[in-house]
């Protein structure tokens, strides 16, 4: 949900700030029994809601119309959450959405209102929904990708100042798993920083302009490159992508009707883009999303950290070199290797040619 400053706090970004520890939390038992034995809401105060929670403006328990509202618009999000086409997606909204209202801090409605129609989009085949509940699941966009950056990458000793005693000289230290994750994805791309010569031979760089630059290049890089994925949540994709008929969790006869329902909408904008979601369109998206999947791991026997890949990401398609001439001067990936030259044609003897008349 946004809240009532400038900054952008949607429930999509706020499933992602919830920390790992309370997403592994849904995934075990004790966790999934807990929120089985978690009573339903019955009012704005089981909910957490407080005078802090603003709906249009108004105060919830100053406004029993604006707590109706709220509670209405709580139990669809956690329905919509529960129909998910991913059972990881199911417990982490279900998760973050109880805990962003019932967190208590001042929100208001039309944001969660919108988040709510890209579940319902989601859940009904929508390509762009359903891509960007899946990157927020799995960590390739907001919160949660920090989250597992973070895990990933060990405490590393901070180092010491360019100008002894100026703390703002401190430049960053880069830790060696960072690098390895940073030179897989960007091979052609320079680690390292550069930093710039001045002009003047007469004068040099100051230290703390150099730990500038230093910061300004690790920052950059941390905001360009993709974390890394957890095992467990590569394993899973990959268990289910060599078993089709475990790619769409099944619904309840309740959830269903409530699907159905939703096709049936009279206004064309909601069904806009939608299909119906088969193994094959899933199977699509998740090697889609394998694709951007990298696991950082430690060799035990070396100490060196290297990047391992899915073996199920979808490849690239190849073509059917040296079986016809259709395919002569291109490699197996469909690129030109060179183009035949060939002598400029000269003028048959039977044909004429005449000058053009100025």
């Amino acid at each position: 949900m946004r809240a009532s400053c400038s900054r952008h706090t949607s429930f999509l970004h706020t499933a992602s700030r919830c920390t790992r520890s309370v997403f592994e939390a849904g995934l075990s038992g004790d966790g999934e029994n807990r929120s089985r034995r978690s009573h339903r809401p019955r009012s704005s105060h089981d909910m957490g809601f407080d005078s802090h929670t603003v709906v249009r403006g108004q105060a919830v328990d100053n406004n029993p119309e604006a707590a109706k509202v709220s509670l209405s618009l709580y139990k669809s999000l956690l329905v919509n959450a529960a129909m998910l086409p991913d059972l990881h997606a199911r417990k982490h909204f279900t998760t973050a959405i109880r805990s962003m209202f019932r967190s208590g801090r001042k929100t208001e409605l039309t944001s969660a209102q919108e988040d709510l129609r890209k579940l319902q989009k989601a859940n009904m085949g929508n390509l762009k929904a359903l891509e960007e509940v899946l990157e927020h699941t799995y960590g390739l966009r907001g919160k949660r990708r920090d989250v597992f950056l973070k895990s990933a990458l060990p405490p590393t000793p901070r180092a010491a100042p360019l100008v002894p005693g100026d703390w703002r000289t401190v430049p960053p230290v880069i830790p060696e798993p960072f690098t390895a994750l940073a030179k897989s994805q960007f091979p052609k791309k320079r680690i390292e920083v550069v930093l710039p010569i001045p002009t003047d031979p007469t004068k040099t760089l100051t230290p703390k302009r150099e730990a500038n630059f230093r910061k300004r290049h690790f920052q950059e890089l941390r905001k360009k490159i993709i974390a890394p994925i957890p095992r467990y949540l590569v394993e899973s994709i990959e268990q289910r992508l060599r078993e089709p008929e475990t790619l769409i969790p099944p619904l309840t006869e309740l959830q269903k009707q409530r699907l159905a329902k939703m096709f049936r909408d009279p206004d064309p904008k909601a069904t806009r883009g939608t299909r119906t979601l088969t193994p094959r369109f899933l199977s699509r998206m998740y090697r889609r999303l394998l694709n951007e999947a990298y696991i950082l791991e430690k060799d035990s026997s070396t100490g060196k950290w290297f990047v391992a890949r899915s073996e199920e990401r979808q490849q690239a398609k190849t073509f059917p070199v040296g079986t016809s001439d259709m395919f002569e001067g291109m490699d197996e990936k469909g690129n030109v290797i060179s183009i035949p030259t060939h002598a400029p044609c000269s003028p048959s003897p039977t044909s004429t040619l005449t000058a053009p008349k100025h």
